[in-house]
């Protein structure tokens, strides 16, 4: 899709103060390019700004820099007054050219180039206006309403209930910690962090049942629980309920979760509804956020890849597997996979 974006684009350029020591051996390698200035060897920062349509309520986003190739370099997401921000971006030449990506649901997709030079030291930021999705009406955007809508503040009892139990929950006695969120509980049925945290408890414990229920009435109380959310799509994905799992765990990001496990459940949802592009997109940002470091993204990009018949990128994440974990219990089979997925793609 081409964005349908008309932005303003500037830039703001400081030195990362990022030591040598802390470049990984190939961004060390792509700077030594002759007419580089000593100056930028440690990357610079890029700061960013994003201005949401009058009408919708703005929320924290996913924001991606790719190079040309589409890969993502650094990711984020907007902050405070909905800016940005990207740590250590290289210059491995005179001028290189990046992409800001931000796929959000209910706006258009942007994908706005970014040029950086290394004589520009200075300027302003980046400010890009977001759109709503073609055909998409406004008032659908808006999913969740203000904290500010919050009840009356509980009883004085209920109070010290709960900061007791969360006391003890903070000194591992989990035990008395949700025997005394229960009681908080039952003393004030709407009081919306004893019933959060009661809920979270409960999905710990595999209490299914008792934590979905805890949890949706908490989202009943407090229509703009982000952590509430969370918890109850990835209790819904676990039992197999993928398009409320997908709607809610939707809702939890944009309200600002970062949480990889979020994003891997939210991917994993799409799978299941063979919804493949945004499949794709949450399991590679819970990869991001995972610092490459979760197994599981690895499996299961490679399961998207299979459905998409786009096997050498497929086998491309079992290779990546292999190298990563060498140590993995599931190496043989994992191993086996890839081999005759290289056959299929190299006959």
């Amino acid at each position: 899709m081409n964005p349908a974006l008309v932005a303003f684009l500037a830039l703001q350029i400081i030195r990362a103060g990022v030591p040598n020591s802390a470049r990984t051996s190939s961004e060390a390698n792509i700077l030594n390019v002759p007419g580089v200035s000593d100056h930028f060897k440690d990357g610079v920062t890029v700061f960013g700004k994003l201005v949401f349509p009058s009408d919708v309520v703005p929320t924290y986003l996913d924001v991606d820099l790719e190079d040309l190739y589409g890969s993502v370099v650094r990711s984020t997401k907007s902050g405070p007054k909905n800016e940005f921000r990207f740590e250590r971006v290289l210059i491995p030449n005179l001028l290189q050219t990046y992409y800001i990506v931000i796929q959000a649901e209910g706006f258009d997709i942007v994908r706005q180039q970014l040029q950086i030079t290394s004589n520009n030291f200075s300027g302003a930021f980046v400010t890009i206006q977001l759109r709503h999705a073609p055909g998409r009406a406004s008032a659908d955007l808006e999913d969740v309403v203000s904290v500010a809508n919050l009840r009356q503040p509980p009883p004085k009892d209920a109070q010290k209930l709960f900061d007791k139990a969360m006391e003890e929950l903070r000194k591992s006695e989990l035990q008395k910690g949700v025997a005394d969120l229960e009681k908080a509980v039952k003393q004030a049925p709407d009081f919306y962090e004893a019933n959060l945290q009661l809920g979270l408890q409960y999905q710990r414990q595999d209490r299914r049942e008792d934590a979905m229920r805890l949890l949706a009435h908490a989202i009943k109380i407090n229509p703009g629980s982000m952590k509430a959310r969370a918890g109850l799509g990835q209790l819904y994905h676990d039992a197999g309920r993928f398009e409320e799992s997908a709607e809610l765990l939707n809702q939890a990001v944009r309200l600002g979760s970062s949480s990889a496990d979020v994003y891997f459940a939210l991917g994993s949802s799409y799978l299941k509804l063979e919804d493949l592009d945004r499949a794709e997109e949450s399991i590679r940002r819970a990869k991001v956020i995972a610092g490459g470091n979760m197994r599981t993204t690895y499996l299961l990009l490679h399961n998207v890849y299979i459905k998409r018949k786009m096997l050498d990128k497929a086998l491309g994440e079992l290779e990546a597997y292999l190298v990563k974990f060498p140590n993995a219990d599931d190496r043989e089979t994992v191993q086996s996979a890839a081999d005759k997925l290289r056959r299929a793609v190299k006959p």
